[in-house]
């Protein structure tokens, strides 16, 4: 017993390290690679390659393989029972779970081709797969066992049935019986008492015609409660709603975690919510760097959904993801956050799977405008690649070279005195990291002779940075 709770504990402990270390992989299933056999190594599914990881002694997460996706690749998978074989190329694995849904990841996603190796129809039968003779014959030898096992207890049970039945029927004739020769007896009995006295006989009648009154009156006030019960309460039946509609829930907002995730409040209930659709530049990835742009996306997610009614808005698809993350679309005020954050340059369009895909051809447009307009992620023509942004944020580094290297108007001069004397006038300098902060201050944009004027945002040199 200890020795199970230990590796249980094992288990438990390298899942939750490597969904803490890999939040955003879309697979973490268990993997068995040539030579680890049993070995029961979590695998990491991202679009590059597979990674594979276990504990160390230590209890530390090691990684024990890497196999590195290549697009175009041919390979095939063959789905049994219990695990999917993979053959991509020259690299082998197996998968215990969810074997179907990762072929057709490393199809759509990773560009690859993937054939399904095709069975016959009784290859098809469990037992039958492998083509192996001994599991063969196992199957149906059990397959014969299950079979008279079944017929046995359904022949068994029609037999007692139909003795119940017929012992039942003997009993109710012979009660019949009984009762109807004990009926004559008693009607015999009181005719003859009537007929020997005519005063009873006529008492009889009377008390009959009383009962047949009464219960007559009695009928009638029954009819008529029936009849007032009815029309004051009404059948009332509960609407049920359904999933997938475009009705919005509100919730209370917990934390803000970076430009595409927040807490809220659900239900009752503490969630976290992934944003659907998008994705932005990472800000606290356990295993990247801070990237350009990302402490932007997640300070302007933050003052969006700090400035109004959050509301939450479900796909027709599932509503978590494997993580346990509810996906929804967020509103704030009726207005779509992951809309706002595309116009103004700071997501993009990702992770697009359906049939969660209501607001795909809107969050499009809205991205192809702010890349045509080249305003934050899109400043770089390299820097949002076709499934991550590349690059990291450099630290600042202090410089007097700031100040002097921001152009300045000569000052006019009145006498004939030294100019050293005479400090520029032009001594302050403001620093904005892109055009994007720089609107929220200045809208117009600034020029050469301004404190905020940057070289590498007056995109046109027309010595006007940040022009609309």
């Amino acid at each position: 017993m200890t020795q199970k709770k230990k590796e249980e504990s094992k288990s438990k402990r390298l899942q939750r390290l490597v969904e803490s270390a890999y939040p955003k992989a879309y697979f973490i299933e268990r993997v068995e690679l040539p030579g680890r056999e049993g070995k029961e190594d979590l695998g990491v599914f991202t679009e590059s390659a597979l990674l594979t990881f276990n504990l160390d002694f230590a209890g530390s997460l090691q990684q024990t393989a890497e196999l590195v996706w290549q697009e175009g690749t041919t390979g095939e998978v063959d789905h049994f029972a219990m695990h999917s074989k993979f053959q991509i190329g020259i690299h082998r694995f197996q998968v215990i779970n969810n074997g179907k849904a990762i072929a057709a990841f490393l199809t759509n996603r990773c560009q690859m081709q993937i054939t399904t190796v095709e069975r016959k129809w009784h290859q098809k039968i469990l037992g039958f797969r492998s083509g192996k003779t001994w599991k063969k014959i196992t199957a149906v030898i059990i397959y014969l066992f299950m079979f008279s096992a079944i017929m046995n207890l359904f022949g068994l049970t029609d037999d007692e049935n139909t003795a119940s039945k017929n012992e039942t029927s003997s009993e109710k004739i012979a009660s019949a019986t009984s009762e109807t020769k004990a009926d004559t007896k008693d009607d015999e009995k009181k005719q003859a008492e009537e007929n020997s006295d005519p005063e009873k006989e006529e008492i009889k009648q009377s008390t009959d015609t009383i009962e047949d009154q009464k219960k007559t009156e009695t009928e009638q006030s029954s009819e008529k409660e029936t009849a007032d019960s009815a029309s004051v309460t009404p059948t009332t039946s509960k609407a049920t709603k359904t999933s997938g509609t475009k009705e919005r829930v509100e919730v209370t907002l917990v934390k803000t975690v970076d430009g595409d995730t927040i807490k809220v409040n659900y239900n009752g209930k503490e969630e976290t919510v992934r944003y659907l659709l998008i994705d932005t530049p990472e800000t606290k990835h356990p295993n990247e760097c801070v990237q350009p742009f990302g402490q932007e996306a997640s300070n302007r997610n933050r003052q969006l959904v700090n400035s109004g009614k959050l509301e939450l808005e479900f796909d027709v698809g599932e509503r978590k993801d494997k993580y346990g993350r509810l996906l929804a679309y967020v509103y704030v005020d009726s207005k779509s956050v992951q809309k706002t954050l595309l116009e103004e340059g700071l997501a993009r369009v990702a992770y697009v799977y359906p049939p969660n895909t209501r607001y795909l051809d809107d969050y499009e447009a809205a991205e192809a405008s702010a890349s045509n307009d080249g305003i934050a992620i899109w400043e770089e023509s390299n820097y949002v690649g076709s499934k991550v942004f590349n690059g990291c944020v450099e630290e600042k580094k202090e410089s007097t070279a700031t100040t002097q290297s921001t152009p300045t108007a000569e000052p006019k001069q009145t006498t004939s005195e030294p100019e050293v004397a005479t400090p520029p006038t032009n001594s302050r300098t403001e620093y904005f990291q892109n055009c994007t902060e720089l609107r929220k201050t200045y809208p117009s944009g600034v020029d050469s002779s301004h404190p905020a004027y940057q070289a590498k945002m007056d995109r046109d040199k027309d010595n006007y940075a940040c022009e609309r």
